[in-house]
């Protein structure tokens, strides 16, 4: 074995498979170049202006189509934006009843009974007044 680790072995055809391999494709370019020469001058005209019409045709279809869905689409939402005519309109949720009136729960600590009084004398002044 060499230094660099390339080798060969007996009887290797690689070489003979790409040469058979390379004479296929110049066949092949070959015959393509000549078929190419057989096609008359009026088709080398003519095939550029088809592409164009298939492709502005194309075109046409996907724009067509395009509208249409969009068409469809904002039908569909001017039907969600219709509203109710007035004589179908809902009417507002009724007002509440009245809350009874708020009941006080007062705590006096450290207070004497004369105080108290006082304070809800006081309480009872104060609402009184507009």
């Amino acid at each position: 074995m060499r230094p660099s680790g390339v080798h060969t072995h007996p009887g290797d055809a690689g070489w003979a498979v790409a040469v058979v391999v390379g004479l296929v494709v110049l066949a092949v370019a070959g015959a393509a170049v000549k078929a190419v020469e057989s096609i008359p001058w009026w088709v080398w005209a003519v095939v550029p202006f088809l592409a164009l019409a298939v492709i502005g045709g194309v075109v046409v279809v996907i724009v067509r189509v395009w509208r249409a869905e969009a068409a469809t689409y904002a039908a569909r939402m001017r039907e969600r934006q219709v509203l109710p005519k007035p004589a179908q309109r809902v009417s507002p949720r009724p007002a509440a009843p009245a809350l009874p009136p708020v009941e006080q729960h007062l705590h006096f600590h450290d207070v004497s009974a004369a105080e108290v009084a006082e304070i809800l004398a006081s309480r009872n002044h104060e609402g009184d007044q507009p």
